[in-house]
């Protein structure tokens, strides 16, 4: 195990960086090295990236399609059981003259 290894797993991901960088100037073709110190800068990145802001949720809006099409089969079942409760019931026929 590296000392940029042990830098790694403490979390001291700046040291871990210049020791991997160190060791690929030795030895520039290392791809072990290279994947650890890709592995560092983007925990480093992470560390120091700024807290995320949280998306909003959107609240329950009054107005939604389902809503408003369960209000208009409700009011069409209504309207149908009004009508079928008037049929055939003779009109009042009001007590006014007309002259």
């Amino acid at each position: 195990m590296s000392r940029g290894e042990i830098y790694d797993v403490k979390g001291d991901f700046e040291k871990a960086i210049a020791d991997y960088q160190a060791a690929l100037k030795i030895k520039p073709d290392d791809y072990d090295t290279v994947q650890r110190m890709q592995y560092a800068q983007g925990q480093l990145a992470a560390k120091n990236a700024p807290p995320a802001t949280p998306t909003p949720t959107p609240g329950s809006s009054i107005f939604t399609p389902a809503k408003i099409f369960f209000a208009v089969v409700i009011l069409v079942i209504i309207a149908v059981v009004v009508r079928l409760m008037t049929r055939g019931k003779p009109e009042e026929i009001s007590s006014s003259r007309i002259r």
